[in-house]
This record gives structure tokens, sequence and C-alpha cells, in this order.
């Protein structure tokens, strides 16, 4: 629930997102961290999750909504991210090749938490559990396409040059 508090890193009384190890931030702080990192400046745990979610890819056309699991941590997922977050290979016989991720797909979300950068993404998806990932099947028609609802971000484009990451 979001509820009109201090931010601990701008100090604005705004709503808040919390993220899985309990801690708050406002969405455009959220936003600021994850462009470099996927832990939480409080705790310094990776963040995986959070409530609400800070991106909504909900009804964006070509747009594919997968679920990926990890029960175990020498578990890959089969998947090189490349420039722009999108994917470069996968893996034939992984387990995102089964659930229909495919080369040049763009990676938008991941269980709520916009993805700008290759190494935050890699970092969150390397721990155990369960990430939905929304995978955009044609990234060369987002210029013309409804772009995802971001929350807390002053600007709508938030896809960045990535460095080259691995999961």
């Amino acid at each position: 629930m979001q509820d009109d508090v201090e931010c601990p890193v701008c100090m604005n009384a705004v709503p808040q997102t919390s993220f899985q190890c309990g801690h708050r931030m406002c969405p455009r702080c959220a936003h600021t961290m994850l462009r470099r990192d996927s832990r939480c400046p409080i705790c310094r745990s990776i963040i995986t999750t959070c409530t609400p979610p800070l991106i909504d890819c909900e009804g964006i056309k070509d747009c594919l909504c997968i679920e990926l699991v990890r029960t175990i941590d020498d578990e890959v997922l089969g998947i090189t991210i490349g420039t722009n977050m999108t994917i470069a290979h996968v893996n034939t016989k992984s387990i995102a090749y089964a659930a229909g991720v495919r080369d040049g797909y763009l990676i938008l979300e991941v269980n709520g938490l916009p993805c700008y950068d290759s190494r935050v993404v890699t970092r969150t998806m390397r721990q155990l559990g369960t990430f939905r990932v929304y995978l955009h099947t044609k990234p060369y028609l987002l210029t013309n396409a409804k772009m995802p609802t971001v929350r807390g971000s002053r600007t709508r484009r938030y896809f960045t040059f990535a460095l080259r990451g691995n999961l």
C-alpha cells in the first residue's frame, strides 16, 4: 500500500514503493538507483521485486510475459543480454528458450522493476526465485508503439545502452 512518508534517500514525503527486503523509497529514487545498481541502498540486499510495481507492461502490443523459476544456484537461464537490453543469444537447451525467449527480444521489466542496465538485470536474475519477465518481441517497432507506464520517472525514455551480461 502506498503511503506518503519520507523517502530515506531524497527526504521528500511522497508515495513509496517497497522492496522484498522491507525497505521503501520513492519511485523517482528507485528508478535512479536501478539505473546503476540492483541492491537496496539501505541493507545492500539484491532487489528482486517491488510493490507496487515501478513499471507496468500490461497491454503493450507484441509484449510477451513469461515466468522463469530458478530453484538451485547452478541453474542457468541461458540468456546473453546485449546492448539496449536486447537478448543477444538464447541457449536452445535452456529454460528461457523453453519459455519462449528468442534472440532479438527486448527485456522491458522483471518483477515490476524497469530494466535499464544488463549488469543490474543479470545480478537480479541470478538470485533464486520466480521472475515475471516482460519481453517485447518486436523492439524495432517501439518508436510507434504504446510505451510501458513508468511510475516515478520524469521521462518516458528509460532504455539506455548497457554492458554485455550473461545469465
